[in-house]
């Protein structure tokens, strides 16, 4: 008796274990384990679960065809106010009509986005930054609602931004958020709920996946998120969750949707590039996963048709073509800043009760000019308030006008020296500082001549959302962060990002017997020394690991002092926009304070 009543104990201890505990692993086979309540709902406000379909059986010779059409990497490119690169057609405005026609050759057209779609213009940065969080409005959000897109992967842009504001756009859209790799740490969770048996998330609409049926047929579309994520994020804005390999993760999310949801196409949504050496070595630095795993991915698991990779903005192809033969698994890259949809028809046809593959084509399909792209303004939520908001935001002066359009030389040497006078503070001791030398071309006109200098053109130059780092750096370290400086003395090639320059001391080659090498020196002339501890500026990218910089120089935690919380583009337009700002020397040669 006592044997049976143990016995009814376990089965009762199971049955609750598995029912009222999501937060813990169920078995689904014998080789990989899978949560069977995901940590989030649908865009149908129902929580999403793994679910056990049949197969769909097309009738005897039947034939049928998918329109797919893909953008990424539109960081925020609407179309209505340009911030660079102004002679060409690019936002999602301007790729209303080519959608349009798209699905007039298939109504049931699958339209996806790669992700980074929600930062990088001054429009979303106002948005993200400077607009209260109450009441909130995104144009660009609404106009993909409006354009029915099917589904997003999470980019590594799209975590950049206040996390109620990226919550608050996934409540509002019409489709999923993808991010098949992102896992919540479980002491983040928020509190079980038995009524619905799942846990609640800060992201209330981000799914492994999305299933949708085409056509007759029954499409699995996979996200997948940089596992770069921790190179280039501050640790506090990334604390909750962390983002798992993407080749590990596919291969059990494949068996999912190939077992379980039972599709007949799967397409890879990858916010990840192709080329795996490509911040490889810095990954594995930080004990980190590939954060471009795309290519390994279409040469390993041929059970994907189809994959999408953004991150790289890379245009692949550019025109019309019968096959893409680079990998087993044809990949499509879409570019950026919504110059354009990439496009693949894929044709099936019934093979043993099941579809099968027998054609694909792909295509580029460019933006066009948009005559009337105001028309649906009030549609998207783009109100005359808003409008005018980040006009008046953009056109905000500082006390400076522009005498000349200078040299490129000249303009990176001022905005280096700017960025370093700028986190200066009055009657404080001087800091180092150690800040990027190569600065992106602003589109200044003749007409901007004798004009002030205008808060989008410093958002021209300084397109990167960068967060200014305080920290104690030895000499040794600070030798080290300027070797590309010294590379790039002797001609050598080296890769823009690393490229830094110093602020409130010099670096001059020297050429003696040996090697070139450095004299690191104060500006009252003492020696750096490799061993002494300085105070330096330089940006959350670099100090988090972006470039490599943090590997190479062994940055410890430790030696962290301070995060400011105000944008490094801000700090010099705020200087800027003070009275009578002394300017660096080579600033002089093309502005002059008001």
């Amino acid at each position: 008796m006592r044997y049976h009543f143990s016995i009814l104990i376990f089965f009762l201890f199971f049955f609750w274990f598995k029912h009222f505990l999501p937060h813990s692993f169920i078995s689904e086979n014998k080789h990989h384990s899978f949560q069977q309540f995901v940590y989030a709902s649908n865009h149908e406000k129902q929580y999403f679960k793994i679910r056990n379909r049949e197969f769909i059986h097309p009738l005897p010779g039947e034939i049928t065809s998918i329109l797919v059409a893909a953008t990424s990497d539109m960081h925020g490119t609407l179309g209505i106010f340009c911030d660079f690169d102004c002679d060409q057609v690019k936002g999602l405005l301007h790729l209303v009509p080519v959608i349009k026609e798209l699905r007039v050759r298939d109504p049931q057209m699958l339209l996806l986005d790669g992700g980074d779609t929600y930062q990088g213009s001054m429009m979303q940065f106002y948005l993200n930054h400077v607009q209260p969080s109450v009441p909130f409005q995104d144009p660009l959000l609404q106009l993909m609602n409006k354009l029915r897109y099917d589904a997003m992967t999470l980019g590594n842009h799209d975590l950049e931004m206040p996390l109620d504001k990226l919550s608050w756009r996934m409540r509002k859209a019409s489709f999923p958020f993808l991010g098949a790799n992102i896992q919540w740490k479980t002491e983040t969770l928020g509190e079980f709920s038995k009524s619905t048996n799942s846990i609640t998330t800060p992201f209330q609409n981000l799914h492994p996946y999305h299933v949708q049926e085409r056509n007759g047929v029954r499409l699995g579309i996979l996200g997948m998120t940089t596992p770069g994520v921790p190179i280039w994020l501050d640790p506090l804005q990334i604390k909750d969750f962390r983002i798992k390999e993407i080749l590990s993760s596919s291969r059990k999310w494949i068996s999912v949707l190939r077992d379980k949801e039972k599709v007949d196409l799967l397409i890879g949504l990858f916010h990840s590039g192709a080329d795996k050496d490509y911040d490889d070595r810095t990954a594995i630095k930080l004990g980190l996963p590939s954060p471009n795993a795309s290519g390994q991915v279409a040469k390993v698991l041929k059970q994907f048709d189809l994959l999408i990779a953004g991150h790289t903005h890379q245009t692949i192809p550019k025109y019309a073509l019968d096959e893409l033969p680079r990998f087993s698994v044809p990949i499509i890259f879409p570019g950026a800043y919504a110059k354009g949809v990439s496009v693949v028809k894929i044709k099936l046809i019934e093979n043993q009760q099941r579809w099968q593959i027998y054609d694909m084509k792909f295509d580029f399909k460019s933006a066009r000019i948009n005559q009337d792209p105001m028309s649906i303004k009030e549609e998207i939520g783009l109100s005359d308030e808003m409008l005018e908001s980040v006009r008046n935001y953009r056109s905000q002066p500082s006390k400076v006008i522009l005498k000349e359009i200078p040299q490129k030389v000249v303009r990176n040497d001022c905005l280096s020296k700017l960025s370093h006078v700028a986190l200066q503070q009055p009657g404080k001791e001087s800091k180092f500082s150690l800040l990027p030398g190569s600065w992106h071309t602003a589109d200044i006109k003749r007409e901007d001549l004798g004009k002030p200098i205008l808060r989008k053109h410093l958002f021209q130059w300084m397109r990167y959302d960068n967060l200014p780092v305080l920290a104690n750096l030895y000499g040794l370290q600070i030798r080290i962060m300027l070797n590309p400086m010294l590379r790039k003395f002797q001609e050598r090639r080296i890769r823009s990002s690393t490229y830094l320059v110093p602020g409130g001391f010099e670096a001059v080659p020297v050429v003696e017997d040996g090697p070139v090498r450095l004299s690191l020196k104060e500006w009252n002339g003492s020696t750096i020394r490799e061993d002494e501890l300085y105070k330096v500026w330089m940006t959350n990218y670099h100090w988090n690991g972006g470039s490599d910089i943090r590997s190479r120089a062994l940055l410890h935690d430790s030696q962290l002092l301070k995060r400011e919380q105000r944008f490094l583009r801000d700090a010099v337009f705020d200087f800027l926009a003070a009275k009578h700002p002394k300017l660096p020397l080579s600033c002089k040669q093309f502005l002059e304070p008001i």
